[in-house]
């Protein structure tokens, strides 16, 4: 835990600099076979969303919009297809400012996405005080293990379960601190993380709603905690909104005409399970 000087601020702890450093290099060491260019990300990223990417890419640097792609069927609204990575930050940049993305920079993309959630997980170990060895663990094995490693040619799904922890942070500062800036700043992290229109999406804000209920309502000062958390609350709902209404609202009028809505929740849960 970090040393709490007589003033009541918190001083730097030097190991968490030595445990930030291993993250940083650790992610370095475990992209480099991608980054390199000797190996790339395959299935699903390669055959559709590289191609998404691309497409993206050629409509912005010809100053054409994106907003409808000729090339699918008789014609695809692409600005309300959750996959068309339209509206993910990090590849609309890329789109920007990359005329030939190739799959060095969508894997380069994904795995700086991976990144900053590792790098948020570890800020949220060392907001709640716990050993930066733990935090450490926490940020590699999120970034490099279990659904992260299964579901990496899952581009869009990658991206999701990126920002969970990022918005995760952000609602426990928006909590303790009780502060608008960050219950709007938690808000525009839920939408952004919304914007993915996934499972893994879906689950995430499930997983976001409980934990926000069990911070305000677990600890003994929780009429205290609920009364100071109301407006930083409403003010993350504005920032929500902001971000999710007008996707949301076009892909609600797609999926009424499309068969995509068929695939349940129990189906999509059991792709969830690894």
């Amino acid at each position: 835990m970090s040393a709490e000087p007589a003033g009541g601020g918190r001083t730097l702890d030097p190991r968490l600099l030595v445990a930030l450093a291993v993250v940083v290099a650790a992610w370095i060491v475990l992209t480099r076979p991608w980054l390199s260019g000797t190996f790339a990300v395959p299935w699903d990223a390669e055959a559709h969303f590289r191609p998404q990417m691309v497409f993206l890419a050629h409509a912005l640097q010809a100053g054409d919009s994106p907003a409808w792609n000729p090339n699918v069927f008789a014609g695809w609204p692409q600005i309300a297809d959750p996959q068309s990575l339209i509206f993910a930050p990090a590849f609309l940049v890329l789109a920007l400012f990359v005329a030939e993305p190739g799959s060095v920079a969508l894997d380069a993309t994904v795995f700086a996405q991976l990144g900053i959630g590792a790098l948020a997980l570890f800020a949220w170990f060392r907001d709640k005080g716990r050993h930066p060895g733990a935090a450490v663990v926490a940020a590699i094995a999120f970034a490099f293990g279990g659904s992260a490693a299964w579901r990496i040619q899952h581009t869009g799904q990658v991206l999701s379960y990126a920002l969970v922890p990022v918005a995760l942070l952000l609602v426990e500062r928006m909590i303790v601190r009780r502060s608008i800036g960050w219950g709007f700043a938690a808000g525009l992290g839920a939408g952004c993380l919304a914007l993915g229109r996934d499972q893994i999406a879906l689950l995430g804000l499930y997983f976001l709603v409980a934990y926000a209920l069990t911070e305000i309502f677990a600890p003994a000062d929780r009429w205290a905690r609920l009364k100071g958390t109301i407006v930083p609350g409403l003010a993350g709902v504005v920032g929500g909104l902001l971000v999710v209404t007008v996707p949301v609202t076009m892909t609600l009028l797609l999926s009424a005409e499309s068969n995509r809505p068929t695939i349940d929740f129990i189906g999509a849960g059991k792709g969830s399970l690894p």
